[in-house]
């Protein structure tokens, strides 16, 4: 017999696929329980609505965001190649995705796009998780400045927001032509002018 905490997160990893391949308007509490293999009176048991179950969601989301960049951070190398490996780790993800039937970008960008408009809960979580964000990348080009592989005069905040900018555009467009290799030339455009670097690099 499932415990608790085994239903309650096998209806959170159900929510994730599904809001992720479909959008979050686009999914009623129906079809995740059915998904999840779970009963109306179960979902209602840990969550109160489906914007309760969103919630939910986005923290794993972040939680899974984050502990893929911190064990991109603990590699041996330098500070511009974690940020190169970010960048194009946007274009395995896509490729990755398509081997399972279509581009769907990121988890988190996705939901930002759909809901910014009406949903201020959803909206500041997801910005909370892109200033965490934020803080690894800022991070990374202090040490790229520290290590010598980025020039010494690079603009860390202004870099680190188009980094985020760049990667969430590169998703949206992968997820609209879902046609991983289109973004290649803006992955590689985008290390040459965003993250050039010296000879030390």
């Amino acid at each position: 017999m499932a415990s608790n905490e085994d239903t309650r997160g096998r209806i959170v990893d159900t929510a994730r696929a599904l809001f992720h391949r479909k959008g979050f308007s686009a999914i009623g509490v129906a079809e995740i329980c059915n998904e999840a293999e779970v009963t109306k009176g179960s979902f209602y048991h840990f969550f109160d609505s489906k914007h309760t179950l969103l919630e939910d969601v986005i923290a794993e989301n972040t939680r899974c965001l984050l502990q893929g960049l911190r064990t991109l951070d603990e590699q041996s190398i330098t500070g511009r190649e974690k940020l190169v490996a970010q960048l194009h780790g946007t274009g395995v993800n896509a490729r990755r995705q398509k081997k399972s039937g279509a581009v769907l970008g990121c988890n988190l960008g996705n939901i930002a796009n759909e809901l910014a408009a009406y949903d201020t809960v959803a909206s500041q979580s997801v910005r909370r998780a892109f200033n965490r964000w934020l803080r690894v990348i800022r991070k990374q080009l202090e040490q790229a400045i520290a290590d010598g592989s980025m020039p010494a005069d690079t603009d860390i905040e202004s870099t680190a927001l188009s980094l985020l900018a760049v990667i969430q555009g590169i998703s949206t467009i992968g997820r609209t032509f879902d046609k991983p290799s289109q973004l290649d030339s803006i992955i590689a455009i985008t290390e040459q002018k965003l993250l050039p670097q010296t000879d030390a690099g």
